[in-house]
């Protein structure tokens, strides 16, 4: 994990071709299929990952789809806070304010998805909280506009972000760990918090990647300013345009928890509520 991360923040400044990239792809391979041999071993009694999890589907969806919300709330919250300090003029403080609307959502709407776990099932109350989710990084993918206008597309898309979050939160832990038997139900927990963690640090390194490479080169992502007009200063385009193809990167991902969801969820199921 660390060799892989390495790769992604730093694959730019030593290159994404040379040896030391390379000798680092090369460790996270070989130790991933180390670590997936030994624990799949039929003499580990103990294993730190029981691999038979994922054999769930139920349980496997849950945790692509929780992996990956994590990950976008990571690298959304980076991408956001330095385009508006070093492209804009804000102050972290001032950034730091505009992120409010997140956690108050989250907290406002949590015990509504409880509510639509009970009436409309799982698979509907997390693919809801996901879409939400989903609009308010979208909404942020403006960066061509003034700063002005910038602010309160951030404000409203941490608002609808935390939303999303605060619905989708509950039926996935419940769904996830209801359909587990009992025996596996404390490693299935470990391994679901788990997930939140890898996908956190994972969503950061990769969409930083992303911003800090374009936002390194001279000409950025160039191609851009030929579909999309740039309005307000001109001399901070590379910037504005990673932070642009890194926050559609998150929007991505959430459409791929979407489809995680669609596919692994059932619509009714028993839960611990």
């Amino acid at each position: 994990m660390i060799a892989l991360q390495i790769w992604m923040t730093k694959g730019e400044d030593i290159g994404w071709s040379s040896s030391t990239a390379l000798t680092l792809l090369v460790i996270a391979v070989l130790s991933t299929t180390a670590f997936v041999y030994i624990e799949t071993r039929p003499d580990n009694t103990h294993p730190f990952i029981d691999f038979q999890l994922f054999t769930n589907r139920t349980f496997t969806g849950c945790l692509i789809s929780n992996m990956l919300l994590n990950g976008t709330a990571a690298g959304m919250v980076l991408v956001v806070s330095l385009v508006l300090q070093t492209a804009g003029t804000l102050t972290a403080l001032q950034v730091g304010n505009l992120t409010i609307g997140y956690a108050i959502g989250l907290i406002l709407f949590i015990r509504l998805g409880e509510k639509l776990l009970q009436r409309c099932g799982p698979r509907t109350a997390m693919i809801i909280g996901c879409v939400i989710a989903a609009v308010g990084v979208a909404m942020m993918l403006p960066t061509n506009t003034l700063q002005s206008t910038y602010i309160w597309l951030t404000i409203a898309g941490f608002s609808l972000y935390g939303i999303g979050v605060g619905i989708y939160a509950t039926p996935s832990t419940d769904t996830a760990l209801a359909n587990l038997p009992d025996a596996m139900g404390a490693a299935g927990s470990g391994l679901y918090k788990m997930s939140s963690t890898i996908g956190g640090a994972f969503g950061l390194a990769l969409t930083s990647a992303i911003y800090l490479n374009i936002r390194g080169r001279g000409e950025g992502a160039d191609w851009i300013t030929h579909l999309l007009d740039f309005a307000g200063r001109q001399d901070n385009l590379a910037n504005r345009e990673g932070a642009m193809l890194a926050l559609l990167l998150n929007v991505v991902a959430l459409l791929i928890a979407v489809i995680s969801v669609a596919w692994a969820v059932p619509r009714e199921q028993k839960t611990l509520t």
